[in-house]
């Protein structure tokens, strides 16, 4: 008999499958798939999710905004890795695919942490969640920039 562990996991016995298969993993796995972002085993519907963000301020030298987080398609938190396309209105969007039940966590840059989106009083801000559920369009308001803020 030919075991295939993708088709079993389509059949929905996935949870059943990594706790008899892998069961001293299966507590991590739970942590990863929530924390990490494993991406639901590749299970679920896939969702488009949009990220548009809209700075107040921009100085005259940046031409790049990014998106970093917790997943392979958001640079596993590198900070200059995955840039945002610019719009003619001046907001930066891009769209990405992931399967339903994906958890994400993520935070909007200029190309480093030293330039990381800030609140309107200058703090860093608390990293932005999505349980992805459907196809999401996400609009964020860039108050200000970690460099910019005096200190």
């Amino acid at each position: 008999m030919k075991f295939n562990l993708t088709e079993e996991f389509k059949k929905g016995e996935h949870w059943y499958l990594m706790r008899s298969l892998f069961p001293a993993l299966h507590a991590e796995k739970e942590f990863r798939k929530k924390h990490d972002c494993i991406d639901s085993f590749g299970i679920g519907a896939k969702r488009k999710v949009t990220i548009e963000v809209i700075p107040n301020v921009l100085p005259p030298d940046t031409c790049h905004i990014y998106v970093t987080g917790n997943n392979e398609k958001l640079g596993f938190w590198n900070p200059q890795q995955v840039r945002l396309q610019q719009h003619e209105d001046g907001s930066f969007i891009s769209t990405f695919t992931f399967h339903e039940g994906t958890f994400l966590e993520y935070k909007i840059t200029r190309g480093s942490w030293d330039t990381e989106a800030v609140g309107k009083d200058g703090k860093v801000l608390p990293n932005f969640v999505l349980d992805v559920k459907s196809d999401t369009t996400i609009t964020i308001a860039v108050e200000s920039w970690k460099d910019l803020v005096k200190k």
